[in-house]
């Protein structure tokens, strides 16, 4: 069985998207896709976030707002949901970005209780 690179995968409902510009810190912020696959994006309104490659939806909004804003950057990171369960201080629903580790999950959970081994 082989396994699609993490940003060949379509971003779904209940992902999200991380925003952060160097210039304007008031537009900064995690948008969540809604149960429609759009988000709503500042200076952007509502965009269809679903159906195409995570990567791709990157590459489109660093372009659009990089077009739309002069001499600032932007960076664009994409935020999976994933359940994490069992003996950790805080189960359910992360989001996560595509750098961090399973050890990294975990943290973000809480860290395990002291069952968990």
């Amino acid at each position: 069985m082989t396994s699609c690179p993490p940003g060949d995968n379509p971003l779904s409902p209940g992902d999200a998207v991380r925003l952060t510009f160097s210039r304007e810190p008031d537009l900064n912020g995690d948008f969540t896709i809604d149960e429609t696959g759009s988000a709503v994006l500042p200076l952007l309104g509502v965009v269809q976030l679903t159906d195409r490659p995570a990567l791709d939806v990157k590459t489109d909004l660093t372009s659009t707002y990089e077009e739309r804003i002069r001499n600032q950057s932007v960076q664009v990171v994409y935020l999976r949901r994933v359940r994490v369960l069992g003996e950790v201080q805080n189960p359910g629903l992360h989001l996560v970005d595509p750098t961090m580790t399973f050890d990294d999950v975990i943290a973000l959970a809480g860290g395990r209780t002291n069952e968990g081994d």
